[in-house]
């Protein structure tokens, strides 16, 4: 499928917070980056640093709604309370802009943590699975297994997220933010709702400026990096903060990957499943439906289905112009005398289990000459034989 750019709704991905408050913790999920700075060239120094964008009717433009991080070639991780079982889901990476012209990335399965609990915001682990594999963007590094360890050493971090700033304004440049490590603090404002075992909590005071940095509206998912052993390592996923406000001098809340390794192994296993049993994406038309023939009187023009996705399980070609052959299902019609001037629409629909994509083809058959004057002949003398 061919998708065109999509416009931003942050409304959406506000109401993904605001519905979502702990109420005895006063917290809420955390969606962006406050008081951080623009990464001047993201596709090249974090091309891996995802935005995810979704729409529940495939009709509907794709809006944004999270951050995630590329750990595979074709598996991107986020928060939990981005995923969703329908919908239909795009991934766009090694983006400088929102809005660039980067290629969306059709996702195909879905998986959440089955302990994730929307009201504790516990286990707020997600992952997609891409349709296609990326072959051009180098994904995050995870820990393995013997660097476990110095996770819990860490006291410095760097995040990473497309969400709104301190002034509710849409990025335009993917924004980042230098954190430290604020497991006291968390105690302090979040009580037993902060748990250090599954939670990683990090923010920055700056004393400057008496401002704090941290996460906000907009970027839940997104990466916390630290670094191992001289490489960046995605060590956190930007799960939720203070409801009272971004900042408000309480640290922003974290899933620590740490803890999820064996979670996250199976779960690309089981989005893999996913995607190969319910494919929530829709159907791709990979190579472009069209009209073949001469646009002109006494053709014949014929309906090319095109190319279709595998998940694609059927295709119906059918005519809605002109007049005279809309509904008709066949695959090749002539262009007849009373066409001329006319429009010829065919319309090939491909359907999946989740929804159906009509690509539509024009092309125009030209009118008949008309005379502007009578007929006459010239060159012909009064003094010619009759």
């Amino acid at each position: 499928m061919s998708i065109r750019r999509r416009s931003l709704s942050v409304s959406l991905a506000f109401s993904l917070i605001v519905g979502l408050l702990i109420a005895p913790f006063a917290t809420t999920q955390a969606k962006a980056v406050v008081f951080g700075e623009e990464v001047p060239e993201a596709s090249v120094t974090a091309p891996w640093v995802a935005s995810i964008w979704y729409t529940k009717n495939i009709s509907e433009q794709a809006q944004f709604i999270c951050t995630g991080s590329l750990i595979r070639e074709d598996i991107v991780i986020t928060a939990a309370h981005c995923t969703f079982d329908k919908g239909f889901y795009w991934v766009k990476l090694g983006a400088d802009t929102l809005e660039g012209d980067e290629p969306f990335l059709e996702v195909s399965g879905t998986w959440r943590d089955t302990r994730y609990s929307k009201k504790t915001i516990t286990n707020d682990l997600g992952l997609l699975k891409l349709t296609r594999p990326v072959t051009n963007v180098r994904p995050v590094a995870i820990p393995t297994a013997t660097q476990l360890s110095k996770i819990s050493k860490l006291t410095k971090f760097k995040m990473y997220g497309w969400g709104l700033d301190q002034n509710d304004e849409v990025a335009k440049f993917l924004r980042a933010a230098n954190l430290d490590i604020q497991d006291a603090a968390a105690r302090r404002a979040y009580g037993s709702g902060y748990k250090p075992e599954t939670m990683l909590a990090s923010g920055r005071y700056i004393k400057a400026e008496k401002l704090y940095a941290g996460g906000c509206h907009g970027d839940s998912g997104g990466p916390l990096i630290g670094i191992i052993d001289g490489k960046p390592m995605l060590v956190g996923l930007t799960s939720w903060g203070s409801a009272e406000g971004c900042d408000r001098g309480k640290p922003t809340i974290f899933t620590r990957v740490s803890y999820y390794i064996k979670d996250i192994t199976s779960g690309i296993v089981l989005a893999a499943k996913a995607a190969s049993v319910y494919n929530q994406a829709a159907p791709t038309n990979t190579e472009r439906s069209s009209i073949t023939g001469s646009a002109r009187v006494g053709s014949t023009l014929t309906c090319e289905q095109g190319t279709w996705s595998e998940n694609t399980e059927s295709i119906e070609v059918y005519w809605t112009s002109p007049s005279r052959i809309s509904g008709s299902r066949n695959v090749s019609v002539l262009v007849t005398n009373e066409d001329a001037g006319q429009t010829f629409t065919c319309v090939a629909m491909g359907k999946s289990r989740t929804a159906q994509m009509p690509i539509e083809s024009k092309v125009t058959i030209p009118s008949a000459p008309v005379l502007d004057t009578s007929q006459s002949i010239s060159g012909i003398g009064s003094s010619a034989p009759k």
